[in-house]
């Protein structure tokens, strides 16, 4: 389906996490700018109803008069137009290659960054979770709607249906993890059953919703797609009269497998980092490759256990109580 470049321009600031005072908000709300006017080429007029738009989810809201100064600026900056709208043609014709490659007709040689953009055009349809959604999944993954609804802002939260089957959804970018909303597992061809399943074309190693913020603020890192929902209840626990996400910035390794690239070092720079890994072999030995790779960027690092009987964060929300001195020793540094 052939969209128009207002449409696509729509559908990209849907993945665009909208700005969070104090977490980088004013550069986020430039960005977006300029991917308007500069990456689609829109005329700033055309361009005001879509910022608007993703202005509405930024906290707090930017006001007209500067959502119009941003687009102004954006126009005048550097660089050629259009180049979101080439990369959608890139994308296109990536879909058309694997359609060919698979019908047998011949194609060029297609890469493997090229076919898992491929396999996430076939991705469902991510939906922003109602009131009575963000209910329903912080009582499915125990912690506080105030947690989920922070986790829905940064657009990391989503609902979708994958497999006639209705899903929560984390997912950023090019990345996305679906579980089931009835709390079933998966199950695979072979019958073996999977609590998560990655989408296929799924690439990223770091969630980061809500942005680092000052860098004077610490960083949580925990480990699994999910943790962001389960990290920012551990926070909202840890202060329960600072907004969640505020008081530590939170940082969620896909998996244990996860490693820092230079460019994830470079943010890190000089930070606080506190690592809550999962009580298991493969996330102890995750915490310590996080560990040396943050302290080679100059990074203050730690680990702190999770309670007894807790094999990740998870659990350690289950079995502890809201109140319980464990959760003020995660922001205790």
């Amino acid at each position: 389906m052939n969209l128009d470049p207002i449409e696509r321009a729509r559908r990209y600031l849907g993945n665009v996490p909208p700005a969070i005072a104090g977490s980088g908000g004013d550069a986020a709300t430039y960005k977006a700018a300029a991917a308007l006017v500069k990456g689609f080429n829109l005329p700033p007029a055309q361009a005001f109803p879509l910022l608007a738009e993703w202005n509405a989810s930024c906290v707090p809201p930017w006001t007209e008069a500067d959502l119009r100064r941003k687009l102004a600026s954006a126009v005048r900056s550097p660089g050629h137009s259009g180049y979101l709208l080439e990369k959608d043609s890139t994308r296109h014709a990536t879909r058309h290659a694997t359609r060919h490659a698979t019908s047998g007709a011949p194609a060029g040689p297609v890469d493997e960054r090229a076919e898992k953009a491929a396999k996430r055009q076939q991705w469902p349809d991510f939906r922003t979770p109602s009131p009575a959604d963000l209910t329903a999944i912080a009582a499915l993954r125990a912690v506080s709607p105030e947690a989920a609804y922070l986790i829905g802002v940064h657009r990391h939260l989503w609902r979708c249906r994958w497999r006639d089957v209705e899903c929560l959804a984390i997912r950023c970018g090019t990345f996305a993890q679906v579980r089931r909303m009835d709390g079933l597992p998966f199950t695979r061809p072979g019958g073996q059953t999977i609590k998560a399943q990655n989408l296929p074309g799924s690439e990223g190693a770091f969630l980061n919703p809500g942005g680092m913020g000052a860098t004077d603020v610490p960083v949580i890192l925990t480990e699994g797609a999910i943790s962001i929902l389960e990290a920012a209840e551990a926070i909202h626990r840890a202060d329960c009269h600072s907004a969640p996400l505020h008081a530590a910035a939170v940082l969620a390794a896909v998996s244990a497998s996860s490693r820092f690239t230079a460019e994830h070092l470079i943010k890190l720079s000089g930070r606080r980092v506190r690592i809550i890994p999962d009580a298991d072999p493969a996330g102890q030995e995750a915490a310590a490759v996080w560990t040396a790779s943050l302290r080679t960027a100059g990074c203050s690092v730690d680990c702190i256990r999770l309670p007894n009987g807790s094999k990740d964060l998870g659990e350690a929300l289950r079995h502890l109580p809201a109140d319980d001195s464990y959760w003020h020793q995660l922001l205790t540094f």
